[in-house]
């Protein structure tokens, strides 16, 4: 007969299925209204892999670890932030990024299979690193001639690589100085401005949050084609037209593409939790050549079958489903 005090195999067994299950479990985001950070889907990734992955920076847990020759940059980031504050000890930025963890956590997508110091370090790091790059953009007294770290703005817009805008927030204003610019949003947009290849876009002021450094580009080239027209002839400033990417460059930025459900209308274009809905359009051989006449079409796209061709394949490698979506 068994003793009680040895429990058996399957007992054992089951045990451990229940740890696995309630592991699972607790590493899904409580509501998916919260998530704002997705993975590249699969079926994307796999036309071409490296269009998704940081070349130099790599930020948030999706890539951690990945860009073992920051480290370095990103502990002297964090090194000379202390040193302007004439402090010696993270203690209060650690302290603060654990406050966040939770709900940083519940941003992303994916499970975050990262050890909570581990998480916790990286929000810091990643964070002040991202503040103090822009502060040096920002004040001119702050910029190192030869600091490499200014080639990374594509790294930085990646949708995978990103943060809550929120612990970017909290770290900006735990080190801002009165006598500097106290709105991170609006310095975000002035180092937007001035990259390589410069986000031009009108005045944001109207916007005053965002889920992440990606969410604020779109937000700042988030005008409908209803604000386009509308504001054409208003005087209020200068709309370029010319600054629309192609979609291979929104690609290498992360952006999912998919049909729209909506066929009110051509312009019906929306943008959210990183998918691109766009309603679905057919050229014939003789529209593209008519645009083309007409200047609407350049000619770097090639033969009128060419571009005709081009378009209605667009979206050939996308699979598109009739299932209801699942929302909260």
């Amino acid at each position: 007969m068994e003793s009680p005090s040895n429990p058996r195999p399957h007992d054992i067994k089951a045990d451990n299925l229940i740890i696995s299950v309630d592991k699972e479990i607790h590493s899904i985001p409580p509501r998916l209204s919260e998530v704002c950070i997705f993975k590249v889907h699969d079926k994307l990734r796999e036309v071409n892999p490296k269009a998704y992955e940081p070349i130099i920076l790599a930020i948030g847990p999706y890539h951690c670890g990945k860009d073992k020759l920051m480290q370095e940059h990103k502990l002297r980031y964090l090194q000379l932030l202390l040193h302007l504050r004439c402090e010696s000890s993270v203690d209060r930025y650690i302290t603060a990024m654990r406050n966040l963890e939770e709900k940083a956590r519940g941003c992303y997508g994916s499970p975050i299979n990262i050890e909570s110091d581990d998480v916790v370090k990286m929000m810091c790091l990643d964070g002040c690193f991202i503040i103090e790059l822009f502060r040096k953009f920002t004040f001119e007294d702050l910029i190192d001639d030869d600091d490499p770290i200014f080639k990374m703005a594509r790294d930085l817009i990646l949708l995978e690589n990103q943060l809550p805008f929120f612990v970017l927030v909290e770290l900006f204003n735990m080190t801002k100085d009165l006598d500097r610019e106290d709105d991170f949003i609006k310095m975000a947009q002035n180092v937007l401005r001035m990259m390589p290849d410069p986000f031009v876009f009108e005045d944001c002021s109207r916007i005053s949050d965002a889920s992440h450094l990606l969410g604020l580009v779109h937000d700042c080239f988030g005008y409908s084609f209803a604000d386009i027209v509308s504001n054409r002839n208003d005087g209020n400033g200068e709309v370029y037209f010319e600054f629309i990417k192609s979609v291979t460059e929104l690609e290498e930025a992360g952006i999912e593409f998919k049909e729209s459900k909506e066929k009110s209308s051509f312009f019906n274009i929306k943008f959210e939790n990183g998918v691109m809905e766009i309603p679905q359009f057919v050229i014939a051989n003789e529209d593209a050549e008519k645009l083309g006449q007409y200047g609407i079409i350049n000619k770097w796209l090639g033969s009128h079958e060419a571009i005709s061709t081009m378009f209605n394949k667009l979206v050939a490698s996308f699979n598109f489903s009739s299932e209801v979506e699942v929302t909260d």
